[in-house]
């Protein structure tokens, strides 16, 4: 069952919305996001130790390409998945960043359960 599955986020409140990423583990039934620092997150969703690593932008920047390729990189390697918010690939020919502000990398098994919240949680109540 997903409350099984953790959650890891940034310490760093200027890189996530911790406010947004609480909702939507909480509607997910899930644990509270743990915090942690560096491209840890991605190291634990390979690994298994963490079933989902959101990364939504507090204030809409795009994320910089050196924070999210390698990490990306070693959970799809893994087994994962990694994609913006819509679920799209992350593309990583833009340049300095990877041209969008949220995206997140899950274990795969949950990465469509955390698009339907993520689209409702856009949405609030708007849809």
């Amino acid at each position: 069952p997903i409350s099984k599955v953790c959650c890891v986020e940034s310490v760093e409140g200027s890189h996530s919305d911790h406010g947004r990423h609480g909702r939507i583990v909480s509607s997910l039934k899930m644990q509270a996001p743990v915090r942690m620092d560096s491209q840890c997150k991605f190291g634990v969703v390979a690994r298994g130790q963490a079933s989902l690593y959101l990364r939504l932008s507090a204030g809409g920047s795009h994320h910089n390409l050196w924070d999210i390729a390698a990490g990306a990189m070693i959970v799809e390697e893994a087994g994962g998945k990694v994609t913006d918010g819509e679920g799209r690939p992350l593309n990583f020919s833009l340049g300095r960043t990877v041209g969008v502000s949220d995206l997140f990398a899950s274990n795969g098994h949950i990465h469509s359960q955390v698009l339907e919240e993520l689209k409702l949680s856009a949405c609030q109540g708007d849809c």
